[in-house]
């Protein structure tokens, strides 16, 4: 019996992660082979609490705080305060305090 990794992805929803455990493999050998397969990635999923965290970052620089000050206010670094900007496509500042749009990744 031979596994279709491509529909265990792309029509049951299985995560990578899912499939090599569903066959027994590791992880990079899975995504190989679904590479191999052609499968078109999804794009990653975003946790509810991960989401969450970037509005209340969102909301604290809109209120006017810079980065580096929600990320202290927070306990965040500097990295993660500006990823979770970009993730919820907050209007940005740039150093003299003019608006800009989050540059997307």
């Amino acid at each position: 019996m031979t596994v279709d990794l491509a529909a265990l992805y792309e029509v049951e929803g299985m995560s990578i992660r899912e499939v090599a455990e569903h066959i027994g493999s590791t992880y990079t050998l899975t995504r190989k082979a679904l590479i191999r397969a052609g499968v078109e990635f999804r794009e990653p999923a975003v946790r509810p609490e991960t989401l969450d965290r970037a509005e209340h970052f969102a909301e604290l620089y809109h209120g006017g705080l810079t980065v580096r000050s929600v990320a202290d206010r927070t306990g965040y670094a500097y990295g993660t305060v500006h990823r979770g900007l970009t993730l919820v496509q907050a209007d940005m500042r740039d150093r003299h305090s003019r608006r800009r749009k989050a540059v997307v990744h």
